[in-house]
């Protein structure tokens, strides 16, 4: 049924490539539906934790873009970007940025 069934380097290339496309999709779901007048839009954020020790950090490809921070909802410090998740009351998801730590 499945032919080929990419690694994890492969899945993540795809899924990257396909983000355009996936937001694009919802967005559109979003516009055809009565959600998307809605005039309350919900956040919630979380912090996507990469490291905690010096180590990882400096030998991370997100140096540079993602940064140390006190997450004030988890109590602790961590290194890594915020996830922002921005939806209407019934759930629908409008989007999703990234910000740097200490955002939440």
């Amino acid at each position: 049924m499945f032919p080929y069934l990419p690694q994890q380097s492969g899945y993540s290339k795809r899924l990257r490539m396909a983000l355009p496309l996936i937001k694009r999709v919802i967005r559109e779901l979003a516009a055809d539906t009565a959600f998307w007048v809605d005039d309350v839009w919900i956040t919630d954020s979380t912090p996507v934790e990469c490291g905690r020790s010096g180590p990882p950090v400096k030998r991370s490809d997100l140096a540079g873009w993602a940064g140390y921070g006190f997450c004030r909802s988890h109590s602790r410090f961590c290194w890594g970007p915020h996830l922002f998740l921005v939806c209407t009351p019934a759930g629908m998801p409008i989007t999703w940025p990234t910000t740097g730590p200490g955002y939440c």
